[in-house]
């Protein structure tokens, strides 16, 4: 039940300004509007009044705020007046739950915009309530106050309560009935004027909205960070004003922007089309109106000539997008000079191009319909009529000689195959040692193997490759350097070679690490963070992987002289 009051008649009021002069006016007028905008009635909380939840069932939590009572019923009506002599609050009734149990439970919730508020009942502080037998007095989850009250008591609840969600819930107990509980409250704002934001709105995305309170405030700050008045927001989502009034008392009040999705409009890119074609825009379903540029409120249009085309459209919530594409109409040339070709020295290859009504530009300046190639490059032609210009290039290698290179001689491993590559640029022909004709075989053996190559114009090259037994992996680590910046053995490295991974740490005889690396190139400069080591003695520690996948562990002393 909620109830406005104001402690200031207004006839009563005006009658006193009349019959004041001056300052003495002023002065009533102000405490006029304290009354009627602060000492105003928020919530009235009565037993028997609508509001109340209740149950004999006992719930984890089921004082505090987040509880979920929407499982719970409402309270009956007792009928109960309480013992002999003794009264329940004024303007209260009594209430229990139905059938009779020893044990209820009751809650009422309420939000508050301000704490700056006082409760009393029938002009005695603080909240007035019975019981027969016992109670328990929850404010958002807080006991404040419990015993055996049949006789009306006073409960301040001032301190408890909160901007936002609050609970009083009640715990009343009887061995035995007659059952009853009376209780009674006003929460009343203390300032003012109360707090009122616009209502929620509705927007279309992209789209901005405009929130702010009905009254002005000293001071504002909204929930994401403005200050001013009024807030402008365009992203969905729960924002919250707080506001200090001239008696610093915060207010806080919540709106929720609400964005409709809106699907922005697209026609798709700009189209060239030829004489005779057609070109189609699509804007999609989905939409409730459709204006095109020419006249059209279909979904799609097709047209045959040249011109900027544009839709605007309105969905259901009344949002709206637009697009536009151009259209250019022509006859499209074509032009092929064929693949790309290796000719042999000596040898010549005449391109040609031709299109009906056509104009013809080579990459050389000439516009001739041919073009005779007798060394290499890349020739190009544009053809252009009055549908526009298409070109085409082909390149033309010409082969004077051919190499071939197997790479440098190799260790071989064990138990591993190695892939050998003939590489040959236009080679045409291939023949290995091992009798295969392809550019690249795989052998299981070490060996000296050779290849031979020859291309379309007879060129023959040759080359071999040595494979050798691999052997156990092979060290050699410097046992000291200088790096006294004199140029002279400044770094220190292993010379290592490795088929897998690889590590390196170097520690001082403090057993602190100085240096670490993964890289079998990697140098350590004889430094540690940035400064000169110390001159003296270090132990290094490698790892590595030899050609038979075995990892093998090395280490030794390095010594730095400066």
């Amino acid at each position: 039940m909620t109830t406005l009051y104001t402690y200031c008649p207004i006839g009563l009021l005006f009658l006193h300004v009349e019959m004041m002069s001056g300052k003495k006016m002023f002065l009533v007028l102000i405490l006029f509007l304290f009354g009627l905008e602060g000492y105003t009635q928020k919530y009235r909380i009565v037993s028997g009044g609508t509001g109340w939840k209740a149950t004999s069932k006992y719930s984890i939590g089921w004082n505090k705020i987040w509880f979920d009572d929407s499982g719970w019923g409402v309270p009956s009506k007792s009928g109960y007046a309480g013992p002999a002599g003794l009264n329940r609050p004024p303007g209260t009734d009594t209430m229990w739950v139905s059938p009779y149990s020893d044990t209820a439970y009751f809650r009422w919730s309420f939000e508050l915009k301000s704490n700056c508020v006082k409760s009393e009942w029938q002009g005695i502080n603080g909240a007035r309530l019975s019981v027969d037998d016992n109670y328990e007095l929850y404010v958002n989850g807080t006991l404040v106050g419990q015993g055996l009250r049949p006789r009306p008591i006073s409960v301040l609840i001032n301190p408890y309560l909160r901007i936002g969600k609050n609970v009083i819930a009640i715990k009343a107990t009887n061995n035995g009935g007659p059952y009853f509980l009376a209780f009674g409250v006003d929460i009343s704002y203390i300032t003012g004027p109360e707090i009122v934001l616009d209502p929620d709105k509705y927007i279309c995305e992209g789209d901005s909205a405009y929130f702010g309170p009905k009254d002005h405030y000293q001071s504002y700050k909204w929930s994401n960070g403005q200050t001013t008045r009024t807030m402008m927001e365009k992203k969905a989502g729960k924002y919250w004003l707080t506001a200090k009034d001239t008696a610093l008392c915060d207010w806080v009040d919540t709106v929720e922007l609400f964005t409709y999705s809106h699907k922005d409009v697209v026609i798709g890119p700009n189209q060239t089309i030829c004489t005779g074609e057609r070109a189609v825009f699509d804007a999609g379903k989905g939409y409730t109106t459709y204006k095109w540029s020419s006249g059209d409120t279909t979904d799609t249009i097709s047209v045959n000539y040249s011109g900027k085309f544009w839709v605007s459209v309105t969905d259901a919530n009344g949002c709206f997008s637009s697009d536009s594409a151009m259209v250019e109409t022509f006859d499209n040339a074509t032009v092929s000079l064929g693949e790309d070709t290796i000719l042999c020295k000596g040898d010549s290859m005449l391109l040609v191009a031709t299109f009906p009504l056509s104009v013809y530009k080579w990459d050389d300046g000439s516009t001739d319909t041919f073009r005779l190639v007798t060394e290499e490059g890349v020739y190009s032609v544009t053809i252009t009529n009055h549908c526009g210009s298409v070109s085409d290039n082909i390149n033309v290698d010409y082969i004077t000689t051919i190499d071939v290179d197997l790479g440098p001689d190799d260790f071989f491993c064990f138990n591993q195959k190695y892939e050998l590559k003939a590489e040959a640029f236009g080679a045409d022909k291939y023949e290995w040692s091992t009798g295969d004709t392809v550019w690249k075989i795989l052998v299981e053996e070490p060996g000296t193997y050779t290849v031979r190559v020859e291309d379309k114009c007879g060129n023959v090259a040759y080359d071999e490759k040595e494979l050798t037994k691999g052997l156990k992996q092979h060290l050699m680590v410097p046992n000291s350097f200088s790096p006294n910046q004199d140029g002279l053995n400044e770094t220190w490295k292993p010379i290592i070679r490795t088929i897998g991974d690889y590590s390196l740490k170097v520690i001082d005889r403090w057993g602190k690490l100085v240096f670490e690396t993964t890289d079998v190139n990697g140098e350590w400069d004889g430094t540690v963070d940035g400064k000169p080591a110390l001159s003296g003695n270090y132990i290094y520690r490698i790892s590595l992987v030899d050609c038979e996948y075995q990892t093998e562990v090395y280490t030794g002393r390095l010594t730095i002289v400066r």
